[in-house]
């Protein structure tokens, strides 16, 4: 009889011809290998949808939709996937997981110490668009439980100290309560702040993803300033009663900077991406 997937793993994807192949591959090379993907393509125009059928492995499927959706919009689609399984994924489609990301993660999350927590994140190291590894960063350089009011805290001073979608493993359970992402920043801090309305978060000092200096959207300072604030003020105020200064210094301080990052990160595209690896 079939095992059913412990994993769901989603990847949204538009026009990720570059890097989609190695994303997949990262997930094949898991030493856990009781997992699932959907690739949840956005109406793509180059050759990412071929590069995903050309992988024979039937733990990877892919999902169209048919015409182009704003990014938050794609993302929510991907939430249907939790469903297929007890623990969810997301990953963006130019990242990587680490070999052992999946097996480490879901160590934690079935000890019974854990049972109250509902988010499992790692360090990550951060590459550039060319794949040169760059530096390893996480909320910890130690094990280590966080509450919703902590990371509401830290959100503030650090506008997301969990970390991107590959950083993070979900209890299904708690995912699928959320029906949508939101807004386009701030998409994954977001959510996560949502879903430990529900439970903890297990952080993992190890680096188990990799993080690609691919790119930014955003369309300017004064744009990205109105959706931190959107965020801050939905989000984060409500659990920091009476934190008015921080409130504001932290909307600065986000869109400040992501305005820096977008910079970096252009920047880092100016070497040539490697083929995809499949």
């Amino acid at each position: 009889m079939t095992r059913a997937p412990l994993v769901s793993v989603a990847i949204p994807v538009y026009n990720g011809g570059d890097y989609i192949g190695e994303a997949i591959q990262s997930l094949i090379n898991q030493t856990c290998e009781n997992w699932i993907l959907a690739v949840c393509d956005n109406a793509s125009t180059d050759n990412t949808r071929e590069i995903v059928r050309s992988f024979a492995d039937k733990r990877v499927r892919l999902f169209a939709n048919d015409e182009h959706l704003p990014a938050d919009g794609s993302w929510s689609r991907c939430l249907r996937h939790a469903e297929e399984a007890e623990f969810f994924q997301m990953l963006c489609a130019d990242d990587m997981l680490h070999p052992f990301c999946l097996e480490r993660k879901l160590a934690e999350a079935q000890k019974p110490e854990n049972a109250g927590c509902v988010l499992f994140s790692s360090r990550r190291m951060l590459v550039a668009a060319n794949g040169r590894r760059l530096f390893s960063s996480g909320f910890s350089n130690s094990p280590r439980r966080a509450t919703l009011r902590e990371i509401a805290r830290a959100t503030a001073l650090r506008t997301n100290p969990i970390g991107d979608p590959g950083t993070v493993l979900m209890r299904s359970a708690a995912a699928k309560e959320e029906k949508e992402f939101r807004g386009q920043l701030t998409l994954d801090i977001d959510f996560w702040l949502r879903i430990m309305a529900r439970g903890e978060l297990l952080h993992i000092p190890e680096t188990l993803s990799y993080f690609r200096l691919s790119g930014m959207t955003g369309k300017n300072f004064f744009a990205n300033f109105r959706e931190y604030m959107r965020f801050y003020r939905e989000c984060v105020r409500p659990l920091l009663p009476g934190s008015r200064a921080l409130f504001y210094s932290g909307c600065a301080l986000a869109a400040a900077r992501f305005s820096v990052r977008q910079a970096v990160y252009s920047l880092s595209r100016l070497a040539p991406p490697p083929p995809a690896k499949h």
